[in-house]
């Protein structure tokens, strides 16, 4: 009968590990193919500062039931409750038991436990370590609702320890490289936020109230909506987030907010793309005397004035205007003034 080290070498899984591919690829390639190795209720993956005791960053298969489950564990010293914290990347016993640090009630009696994993029924958990420094290291786990892990079990996450060393090694340097650049597409800009809401809320706001000159209160409420649903997703650990991410148009141009991981540091990401929607140019869907007369509002003329440079009467103005803003899809002046900046009109 083959041992667990020979049919790990027999098999794809450690092949697939070493794959060029950045920690979220090989993150989730992880928590699909580990039960298949070592069956558990769910796979955790975190990085850690131990000086701290502190979990900078989570990952599972399946999230956990407490709202803001990270900030909470962090800021509330529960985290620091855990059997785990006593024995930090020994490298003698590599891999640690739950049951094996501490008896069934006394961990259903520990402050950890009680106020953030008992919706989760987490009664045992497996779990290797590795990296450079305790300040900064990673955790693999698989979690159970029942205790014991057999000796075959610890004995394959022992040997599978130092492949996820080298595999999460090689990811962040793919990270560093902004090997990942094509699934975050071309953001104008992204910005490092912490791990709350509040935070993530905050610059949110303060990028949508800059990058548009218009009143932007009325759409605050569902921005703020997105981020709390997003930010409770990366905080309990899920994989899951919104493709679409968060996006409003204003006329011909469309502002859209992606929130990600930061793998670097603790805290995620908040990008922004800001475009103009494809299709013919503005100038050509006017008539003649309607670019005459946007020409004009571009260079700031009132529309008495245009009247008496064009000739015409102020209600005829008021008119080439209002077809003007129904076919550049804005509402005011000011907005269909962008938006022809944007196309490049003629200004005589």
């Amino acid at each position: 009968m083959k041992t667990y080290q020979s049919k790990l070498l027999h098999s794809n899984f450690l092949a697939t590990l070493y794959r060029l591919q950045g920690t979220e690829a090989l993150s989730k390639y992880i928590m699909a193919r580990l039960p298949e190795w070592v069956p558990g209720d769910n796979v955790m993956i975190g990085r850690h500062d131990a000086s701290r005791r502190k979990m900078t960053g989570i990952l599972l298969k399946t999230p956990f039931h407490a709202s803001q489950f990270l900030p909470e564990a962090n800021e509330t010293g529960l985290l620091g409750c855990h059997p785990f914290w006593t024995r930090i990347l020994d490298p003698v016993n590599r891999v640690k038991v739950l049951s094996e640090m501490c008896s069934g009630p006394t961990w259903r009696e520990n402050p950890f436990y009680r106020e953030l994993l008992r919706a989760d029924r987490v009664r045992d958990h497996i779990n290797v370590e590795f990296g450079a420094s305790s300040a900064d290291f990673t955790s693999v786990g698989v979690i159970r609702s029942r205790p014991g892990f057999t000796d075959a079990e610890q004995k394959c996450m022992r040997e599978l320890q130092p492949h996820f060393h080298r595999a999460f090694a090689n990811a962040r340097v793919m990270d560093e490289l902004d090997a990942r650049r094509e699934s975050h597409g071309d953001l104008h800009s992204a910005h490092h936020t912490g791990l709350r809401v509040k935070e993530v809320e905050a610059m949110a706001v303060y990028l949508l109230r800059n990058l548009f000159e218009e009143n932007t209160e009325s759409w605050i409420p569902s921005l703020c909506q997105w981020v709390r649903r997003e930010t409770d997703k990366l905080n309990r650990g899920a994989f899951c987030l919104d493709p679409k991410g968060w996006r409003v148009e204003i006329g011909r141009t469309c502002l859209s907010f992606h929130l990600f991981r930061d793998y670097r540091r603790m805290g995620y990401v908040l990008g922004h793309r800001i475009h103009h929607a494809q299709g013919p140019r503005e100038s050509t869907l006017l008539t003649p005397r309607e670019q005459e007369v946007m020409a004009w509002v571009v260079r700031g003329k009132r529309n008495l004035e245009i009247a008496a440079i064009l000739g015409m009467g102020p209600e005829t103005v008021k008119t080439h205007l209002k077809h003007s803003f129904r076919k550049l899809g804005v509402e005011n002046r000011t907005a269909a003034i962008r938006a022809m900046t944007h196309t490049g009109l003629p200004s005589s």
